[in-house]
């Protein structure tokens, strides 16, 4: 028994120095790290962030259209002629026609759905011939194909179509609802608006024709004509007043039909910090005049701008300029 106790005790002697001993060993550890952490320097711009702290301001990329290499979109433009002349043929049924006006049964019951993508709504085009047929004896004529291009922005690409809905009544007018469509590359619609306010007119527009003066290098015609033109608007370094007059100076030289303000803008903003990129087109052959529209996106440090150019493929000459898109934002 007293064997015992002694051993115990002996242990437990040996325990505390132990103890005391270690105790200390990390005292003296903590001490010679707290000295040598004082006599580091940390850079601290290894956490710095660059964009905030510099208050930069990001010009957002314009991804558009490689008009030196777009090629013409002739067999999409005829692909979307046939998948309309289904849908005509089958709207020109007058049991098919009332059948829709009525809303007893929708279009995908008359018309093969092959024309359009799966994901097509044809709930915009349905309420366009409710209305037609609230009118009594207004019938469904035709659709005419105005105008054909392409869109390409921020990654969405779309062939696009400007089509007339035309309708018959008693009357010895059409009346006619402008439409506005994005296509799939193999002609099938992809969906359908009405781009403006219908109207009255004793003819229905001029289609689109299939060579209406649009050859494989309509595309870098244009450039040879619109390229000079924004470089000259580019290295106009006068102040205010003699600017306005130079930029005068270009629009005269180039007989651009173009307003005041437009011109400035376009001007003020080519001069700023600027991407910029051709993000749209369409061939037109509206009244008569083979036209092209170019949707022109200028991105600055307050946000994207657009322009319409127009470029008459017939004289070969950019003959217009406007504020905005030509599009309806479909």
């Amino acid at each position: 028994m007293k064997k015992t106790l002694t051993i115990t005790m002996v242990i437990a002697v040996l325990f505390f120095v132990s103890g005391c001993d270690t105790e200390a060993k990390m005292e003296d550890a903590k001490e010679n790290f707290s000295n040598r952490l004082a006599q580091v320097s940390i850079p601290f711009e290894w956490f710095r962030l660059d964009d905030v702290s510099e208050g930069k301001t990001v010009i957002p990329k314009v991804s558009g259209l490689t008009l030196e290499t777009e090629e013409i979109p002739k067999q999409e433009m005829i692909d979307l002629k046939s998948n309309l002349n289904v849908l005509s043929d089958g709207l020109e049924d007058n049991f098919i026609f009332l059948d829709v006006a009525k809303g007893q049964k929708p279009i995908t019951q008359h018309i093969t759905p092959t024309i359009a993508s799966s994901s097509m709504n044809w709930r915009e085009l349905e309420s366009i011939i409710e209305r037609i047929g609230e009118v009594d004896h207004q019938w469904f004529y035709s659709f005419s194909l105005r105008g054909f291009g392409k869109s390409h922005f921020k990654g969405s690409s779309d062939y696009i179509a400007f089509v007339d809905l035309n309708a018959v009544n008693d009357s010895e007018d059409f009346h006619i609802v402008p439409l506005e469509l994005k296509v799939a590359g193999d002609g099938k619609i992809k969906s359908i608006v009405q781009r403006d306010n219908e109207y009255d007119s004793p003819h229905t527009v001029k289609e689109l024709a299939d060579d209406s003066f649009v050859f494989d290098n309509t595309h870098l015609a244009f450039l040879d004509k619109w390229q000079p033109i924004e470089q000259e608007l580019s290295h106009i370094h006068s102040e205010k007043e003699e600017a306005k007059q130079e930029v005068e100076k270009v629009r005269k030289r180039h007989a651009i039909d173009v307003s005041d303000e437009t011109l400035i803008s376009l001007f003020s903003h080519l001069k700023d910090n600027h991407e910029l990129g051709f993000t749209a087109y369409l061939f037109d052959d509206r009244n008569l005049v083979p036209q092209t529209h170019y949707e022109l996106t200028v991105s600055t440090h307050s946000g994207y701008h657009t322009y319409t150019i127009i470029y008459d493929r017939g004289k070969r000459e950019v003959t217009e300029i406007k504020t905005g898109t030509f599009l309806s934002g479909l």
